[in-house]
């Protein structure tokens, strides 16, 4: 859409002197359209954060539970030389009992 305007720039030798202007207006949606756009777009880019620091988190986890498993195999190796690779022990009470399924 262009805007064209005409100024008149006074009389300079007995002639009015005229000068054009023109300006390219741009279209734009309606300021109900703009702010549902806006609201959309900006929940779309809070839901996005909190993905990414979902998988920030699941990525600490995953490090923290490969740490764990790692402490634990070491903690049953401990036991195994201690008692034997022929028990169970029970974790929660810490009975040691003969594993006779696999003598």
């Amino acid at each position: 859409m262009e805007l064209i305007l005409w100024a008149e720039l006074g009389k300079r030798e007995g002639k009015n002197d005229y000068i054009c202007l023109k300006f390219n207006t741009m279209k734009k949606i309606e300021q109900s359209e703009l702010d549902q756009i806006t609201k959309v777009n900006s929940k779309f880019a809070e839901i996005k954060e909190t993905i990414a620091n979902i998988e920030i988190q699941k990525h600490h986890l995953l490090n923290e539970l490969s740490a764990l498993q790692v402490e634990f195999k070491s903690l049953e190796d401990e036991l195994v030389e201690k008692y034997g690779d022929n028990v169970l022990i029970d974790i929660r009470t810490g009975e040691i009992k003969e594993n006779v399924e696999n003598k």
